[in-house]
């Protein structure tokens, strides 16, 4: 009893799961969902080798069908049994170069192709044949049973043993016996010999034959083919004897072609093997005699820059030495400079202690009044400047030829060139070279009013300073301070003074002073930038001197002396003739020859060439010793007359095969008058299923000569072929279940049908329906279909597609 159906991949389905139980299993889908392919991978996991080849039309066929078009190119089937009270697993894949053929026996894994079909044949019981006409039942067959009984002579066979089941003796002599004995004689003439094709069964011909079972039939064509054989195989060995005989011929002259060729090129071998070594020497004295040639030359040269180098080394140390003598004296200067500066800072207190004591006369003329009035102007002035300072300009300067000048607003003025920036208050004026003017004036402020009071207010500032003798109003106010601190800031200037350095010799440090004043003392920054440039010149004439060095005493570590070299050049080139001289003495490379590749080439072709038409040769010859001793040991005048022979026994052993073939067919027809009127358990069950299927409507059936079905009506005897298509499917029903109950007595066998319903009326449908849960009683019963109200009222548990 099959559990559970795994597509992994068949057709169009893919990865589909199907859990069956026992009884009737309604399996329901739509049009297109996958019935008719689920029952043919049923169908291929059980009976189709997973071994398949693109010679065998069935195979194709098979490919066709079952791989996924244009996406794959192999099928996957489990199939999940209970036999015996295990359970197993069969896993087919079909595939042209990797199949899989797996049984699994619990955990136990069964990888042996003949062990897993016994298995399975054991379960089945009865072959494919016997399935795909009884017990499945696809739709587009369903009613072509009868067609498919009186097509197939197995079957028909088959049927005939079930509806004869009585046993018929004669005379005493039993009539079994008797056609025993007809058929044993016939085996022993016809077996595995196939009488309508006239060929042996399976078309097994001698390149492999039937071991066992082998008639007489089949013993004397096996004859006269091996007779046939041996005759071709004796022409054939005089042919390749002939053509052998020639091939070993042109071999042999070949060779002594080869041959010659080969020893007058191995004449020039020695020759031309020293004369290719000397020109390689030749390419390194040439290499030589240039190096030699060039250190001749680079000798002198070396010696000459290396001098010039250190004499430039000399005179610039002497020049670094004068620049830092010049830097040391220049120290000496900074030091007598800061002494003269105190000296100087000194002498300026002391002047303005004098002119302190001079102002304190000057500074009683600023009264309050004048510094109240001063206050006034400047406040307004201020409060004005102001506002003018809080209005900001600002320029850049982007392109311009010259400088331009700017004023601002109190008229002073401002040089700026390409590129520069300024900030002013308010206003401002521009004028270039060319006399043009541009006033810029700010709108954050009423800048005329603003200007005017600024204006006015220092005009009036401008007139009390005249009167007083100042600039400015920080002036007044500090003539007015300047009474009251005239004595604070004395006492500061003579602390200041007595805390400066005491100078110990003013009068050498004015001689000092008249010194350096007579002398020029170098700027120590031009100094510097002088001494780091003949450093770098130093450093620039150390690298080179350092490599020419290198490579001078490279030259002496190798050559000693110059006159060393001279004397390595000359016997350099004294080797060079001699050499050359060697060279041409020798043979030249042939014409026929580029260059002494080529000619090696040819040699080594030429050599290869006589070896292998050597071991040719003596293949051939032994190839032809071996057709000699392969040779049968008949001519081909003899096979062709045993043949002969063979065939004439052939034809004799088939013509009294027909005989009793003859003499079968008459007693067939005796036991048939016979055995007319008894009937069979197919007969009674097929009659009781039709009688409940058309309500008594037909009864009673009868098998003509060619197993042609006739069924009875009130109105007579109507073929198979002219009834309706639902009686059609009525009786095709009928003998279906009858057939399957007679064949599989115990229930064991699993039958399947694919909608054989559908065109049944109201009445008939209900009756098949009814019959079907009867007859799944006991046994498993698939039954797949399109329309869900047969499928609900065969059974309430329905598998869905």
């Amino acid at each position: 009893m099959i559990r559970k159906l795994k597509i992994i991949q068949y057709g169009g389905l893919r990865n589909r799961e199907i859990e069956f139980g026992n009884g009737l299993n309604v399996i329901f889908g739509n049009n297109e969902a996958g019935k008719s392919t689920t029952l043919e991978a049923l169908h291929a996991v059980l009976f189709t080798p997973v071994k398949l080849g693109n010679r065998k039309v069935e195979d194709k066929r098979f490919m066709e069908r079952a791989f996924p078009y244009g996406q794959s190119d192999y099928a996957e089937i489990e199939l999940s049994f209970e036999f015996n009270g295990q359970m197993y697993l069969l896993r087919k894949v079909w595939h042209l170069k990797t199949p899989e053929y797996v049984l699994y026996e619990g955990d136990l894994k069964i990888i042996n192709p003949e062990e897993i079909d016994t298995i399975v044949k054991a379960y089945l019981n009865y072959g494919e044949g016997t399935y795909t006409h009884i017990f499945f039942a696809k739709q587009d067959v369903f009613n072509q049973i009868f067609e498919s009984i009186q097509n197939s002579q197995p079957l028909s066979n088959s049927i005939r043993e079930l509806l004869d089941s009585a046993e018929m003796k004669l005379d005493g002599i039993s009539i079994e016996a008797f056609k025993s004995k007809l058929q044993e004689d016939y085996d022993a003439l016809v077996s595995n010999w196939d009488i309508a094709l006239d060929r042996p069964a399976g078309g097994r011909g001698i390149d492999r034959p039937h071991k066992r079972n082998v008639g007489k039939i089949l013993e004397s064509y096996y004859q006269m083919e091996h007779a046939r054989h041996s005759m071709r195989d004796a022409e054939m060995g005089e042919e390749s004897i002939e053509r052998l005989q020639e091939e070993i011929k042109t071999l042999k002259s070949r060779l002594e072609t080869v041959s010659e060729s080969l020893t007058k090129l191995q004449l020039l071998e020695n020759d031309l093997i020293q004369r290719e070594r000397l020109g390689e020497r030749l390419s390194r004295l040439e290499d030589q005699k240039q190096m030699l040639l060039k250190a001749t030359q680079e000798w002198p040269t070396l010696q000459a820059e290396l001098n010039f180098l250190m004499q430039s080394t000399e005179a610039l140390k002497a020049q670094k030495e004068d620049l830092q003598r010049a830097l040391e004296a220049h120290r000496a200067y900074e030091k007598y400079e800061s002494a003269y500066k105190i000296y100087l800072k000194r002498q300026d207190l002391e002047e303005k202690i004098a002119t302190v004591n001079k102002e304190l006369f000057t500074v009683k003329a600023f009264n309050d009044a004048l510094l109240n009035r001063s206050k006034d102007i400047e406040s307004d002035l201020q409060k004005n400047a102001l506002l003018i300072q809080s209005a900001e300009l600002r320029g850049k300067l982007l392109q311009a030829s010259t400088p331009i000048t700017v004023v601002d607003y109190q008229g002073e003025t401002q040089l700026f060139s390409a590129g520069e920036t300024w900030a002013l208050n308010a206003y401002m004026k521009v004028q270039t070279s060319d006399g043009t003017e541009l006033e810029i004036m700010s709108n954050q402020i009423d800048y005329d009013s603003v200007s005017k009071a600024y204006q006015d207010a220092q005009k009036k500032q401008a007139e009390l300073f005249k009167k007083v003798d100042v600039s400015n109003f920080d002036e007044i106010v500090a003539m007015h301070r300047r009474y009251k601190t005239l004595s604070i800031e004395l006492d500061s200037m003579t602390k200041q003074l007595g805390n400066l350095p005491s100078i110990e010799s003013p009068d050498l440090l004015l001689k000092q002073h008249e010194f350096y004043s007579e002398s020029q003392i170098g700027d120590p920054e031009v100094l510097q930038k002088k001494l780091e440039k003949v450093q770098q010149e130093l450093d620039s004439i150390t690298a080179k001197q350092a490599k020419a060095s290198y490579r001078f005493e490279k030259l002496q570590f190798e050559f000693k002396t110059y006159e060393a070299l001279t004397m390595s050049f000359g016997q350099s080139l004294a080797e060079m003739q001699s050499v050359e001289k060697e060279f041409l003495a020798l043979q030249e490379m042939p014409d026929e020859f580029s260059d002494f590749n080529h000619y090696r080439k040819t040699l080594l072709q030429l050599a290869e060439e006589k070896e292998v038409s050597i071991r040719t040769l003596g293949q051939k010859e032994m190839e032809l010793e071996r057709t000699y001793m392969n040779l049968p040991d008949q001519s081909a005048e003899a096979f062709k007359a045993l043949a002969e022979e063979s065939e004439m026994q052939m034809n004799k052993w088939i013509n009294r095969a027909k005989k009793l073939t003859t003499i079968q067919f008459a007693l067939n027809r005796v036991i048939e008058q016979v055995e007319a009127d008894q009937a069979s358990p197919l007969s009674v069950k097929f009659e009781s299923y039709l009688r409940q299927l058309t309500g008594l409507a037909y009864d009673t059936f009868l098998f003509d000569d060619h197993m042609g079905l006739h069924v009875s009506h009130p109105e007579g005897e109507i073929p198979f072929h002219l009834l309706s298509s639902g009686t059609m499917e009525s009786v095709s029903l009928a003998f279906r279940l009858a057939l399957i109950e007679t064949t599989d007595a115990d229930g064991g066998h699993l039958c399947a049908f694919d909608d054989c319903l559908v065109n049944m009326d109201k009445s008939r449908l209900e009756k098949s329906i009814s019959l079907l849960k009867e007859f799944s009683k006991g046994r498993q019963l698939l039954f797949f279909t399109c329309h869900e109200t047969i499928a609900k009222q065969l059974s309430e548990k329905i598998i869905r597609l």
